[in-house]
């Protein structure tokens, strides 16, 4: 499977359980006493909530990645460490070093 395509369908996928559950739930258990050997805890519930505008753009997201990727013809995305910047710069200078000056 294509790593672009592998993305695609992970986004889809957190857009649809971000639109179904609306947030993330989990327990932390906490120390309440701790005298010698008597010790108590209790178990919290916190969550963190997701609007639902984030689910529906992780959707959207994955759903136009994946149609624009076979549209275009592009099998595979390429990450650099480089910024946009940096990438317009050495293009520029690839561009002048062609051209003979």
């Amino acid at each position: 499977m294509k790593p672009v395509t592998l993305v695609g369908i992970v986004l889809i996928i957190l857009g649809v359980l971000a639109l179904a559950y609306q947030g993330i739930t989990y327990t932390t258990r906490e120390k309440v006493i701790d005298l010698g050997p008597f010790k108590a805890s209790v178990d919290k519930e916190k969550s963190i909530p997701l609007p639902p505008i984030v689910g529906a753009l992780a959707l959207a997201g994955g759903v136009v990645l994946e149609e624009v990727m076979s549209a275009l013809g592009i099998e595979a995305l390429q990450t650099c460490d480089w910024s946009l910047r940096e990438g317009v710069i050495i293009d520029r200078l690839r561009a002048w070093e062609r051209s003979g000056n």
